[in-house]
C-alpha cells in the first residue's frame, strides 16, 4: 500500500499492519467470490456487514466496528456549503485510527487508513461521526448473516494470499 508521508509517520506499525490485513481479506473475498460465483453475485455486502465480517475474522480486540454517520460536503456554484450525511460503518483501531474497508463513493486499491491528528485530520477523521441510532437500524439478522457469509469467503481465500 501507499501512504502519504505524514499519515505513515502518524500511524502506528500495528495500524498499518491491520490496514494491510483488512485489504488482504477484501482481496481474498473478491477472488473467491469470482471463482465460486462467476459474475453471479447472490449476496450484497455493504459496509455494515463487511465491518462485522472483519471483526469476526480478527476477533483479538485490535479492531472494533463503529456505526454512525459519514459527513459529505458539497460546495455549490454559488459557493454555498451543504453537508450531507449517510449511515456508514467503519473500523477503529486501539490507537484510534479509522480503517474504512468500504468507503462510499470511492474506488480505492485497499481500505482507507485515517490517522488521528496531523494536517489532514479535518479532511478525513472529522467526517466520521459515531451514532448509536445507526447501530440500532443496521445491526440486524440480515447484516450478521451477510457478515458470516463474507467471513466464509475470507476463510476460503486464505490460501491465496499469505497473511
Amino acid at each position: 500500500m501507499f501512504y502519504a508521508e505524514e499519515t505513515y509517520n502518524l500511524a502506528t506499525e500495528k495500524d498499518r499492519k491491520l490496514s494491510m490485513r483488512v485489504g488482504e481479506l477484501m482481496w481474498q473475498a473478491r477472488l473467491v467470490s469470482k471463482e465460486k460465483m462467476g459474475k453471479r453475485i447472490n449476496t450484497i455486502f455493504e459496509c455494515h456487514s463487511i465491518c462485522r465480517a472483519v471483526i469476526l475474522e480478527i476477533p483479538d480486540g485490535s479492531l472494533r466496528c463503529v456505526d454512525g454517520d459519514l459527513v459529505g460536503i458539497e460546495i455549490g456554484d454559488d459557493l454555498a456549503v451543504r453537508f450531507h450525511v449517510c449511515s456508514h460503518s467503519w473500523l477503529v483501531t486501539e490507537n484510534g485510527a479509522i480503517i474504512d474497508p468500504y468507503p462510499p463513493g470511492i474506488m480505492a486499491m485497499g481500505p482507507l487508513l485515517i490517522v488521528k491528528g496531523g494536517t489532514y485530520a479535518c479532511q478525513a477523521m472529522n467526517r466520521y461521526r459515531p451514532n448509536p441510532d445507526v447501530t440500532g437500524m443496521v445491526s440486524n439478522r440480515l447484516v450478521w448473516r451477510r457478515a458470516r457469509i463474507l467471513r466464509g469467503l475470507f476463510r476460503d481465500g486464505a490460501y491465496k494470499i499469505p497473511s
